[in-house]
């Protein structure tokens, strides 16, 4: 299990290991999504993102 501490302003680091298996570089945009009382974070691919974004937040209204 890899863990991180959360600063003042609400900012985690992503773990090297946790950023190696998903595959993420600096810049790249990664998404925290609520499923079954449970945060799943999933990168972002730059094409997907406004649309997937919509959806989610669609789904939860």
């Amino acid at each position: 299990m890899e863990t991180s501490k959360l600063s003042i302003k609400g900012q985690i680091t992503i773990p090297k290991y946790i950023r190696s298996l998903l595959n993420v570089k600096p810049g790249e945009r990664v998404a925290f999504i609520e499923e079954n009382s449970e945060i799943i974070i999933r990168k972002v691919f730059v094409q997907a993102y406004p649309a997937d974004i919509r959806k989610e937040a669609i789904e939860r209204s």
